[in-house]
């Protein structure tokens, strides 16, 4: 696996279903790097909110 020691610190459910869907983690990733983004240009444009 191309992150073993990542591999090995997650719950045995949690390994299963990421061998299972190889494409999750790094959907997920971009998940979470999308709505960074988002969130970071809402801050630039009303920092006020914040």
């Amino acid at each position: 696996m191309r992150h073993a020691f990542a591999a090995r610190s997650l719950c045995p459910r949690a390994r299963q279903v990421l061998e299972a869907h190889p494409m999750l983690e790094p959907l997920l990733g971009l998940f979470v790097a999308i709505a960074l983004g988002i969130y970071l240009v809402v801050t630039l444009l009303r920092p006020e909110r914040f």
